[in-house]
């Protein structure tokens, strides 16, 4: 009987342990959740004369880091963007937010978490100055489905003057499926387009993250540039499914 009551403590512990880690992986998550939408809504505000000084500032508040720029010869960390206007940055500084490296490994292992709202996600930024001024800056989000596939959803904002009057180039949204089952949806917008544009482009939604389903596409981290998607595009139907 004594053998039985101590085993029966020793799984009523193990089982309490369990529920404890539960709980307080569910809790990280949603602090994280709600610091990256803090750094969506304070990259929304870098424009201006100012943006510079607000950059570093988020930056700071944020922990940053420098990114160590690649030799001249094999071309800056900017190419990973595909800004090619920003390639000439002396300066490139990165921000991480997200579940830790390893929950989101252990969300990965086990689907099962999903239920709980734990699913691998991050989300990041770039900021790209040159001679102490910003030119550039990105968000990306990035976040996997059950079965592996990669769910990639990223906006640019350049500051640098571009050439040509294209309204393409005031906001323009690209959806594409890469190899290895990527899924990605970008827009960018420039020095160019209006406040409502930045806005749109820069409407980030991250509740999927934590949600009992996951992400299923990018579309619903960034709803209104799928839409502009949608309205500038020949394609029809969703190529994410």
């Amino acid at each position: 009987m004594r053998k039985y009551t101590r085993t029966c403590k020793t799984a009523a512990s193990i089982v309490l342990l369990v529920l404890l880690a539960l709980f307080g992986a569910i809790l990280l998550n949603r602090r994280e959740r709600s610091r990256a939408e803090r750094l969506v809504a304070q990259l929304r505000q870098l424009d201006g004369a100012t943006a510079a000084i607000n950059a570093t500032q988020l930056i700071r508040r944020f922990r940053g880091q420098k990114v160590e720029l690649a030799p001249q010869e094999f071309g800056s960390g900017n190419v990973v963007l595909g800004i090619s206007p920003c390639s000439d940055a002396d300066a490139i500084y990165g921000i991480n937010v997200g579940p830790t490296y390893k929950l989101n490994r252990i969300a990965a292992y086990f689907p099962g978490l999903g239920r709980f709202g734990l699913h691998p996600w991050d989300t990041g930024a770039s900021l790209f100055f040159k001679n102490q001024k910003l030119i550039c800056f990105s968000q990306t989000v990035r976040t996997w489905r059950p079965n592996g596939d990669a769910i990639f959803a990223q906006a640019y904002m350049i500051f640098l003057p571009l050439t040509g009057s294209d309204d393409a180039k005031t906001y323009n949204v690209s959806s594409m499926r890469l190899r290895g089952n990527i899924y990605r949806l970008e827009a960018s917008v420039s020095s160019k387009s209006t406040p409502q544009e930045r806005e749109r482009a820069f409407t980030i939604d991250l509740r999927c993250v934590t949600s009992s389903t996951g992400c299923v596409s990018p579309a619903e981290i960034m709803p209104q540039s799928w839409q502009r998607y949608l309205q500038t595009s020949a394609t029809t139907g969703d190529p994410m499914q």
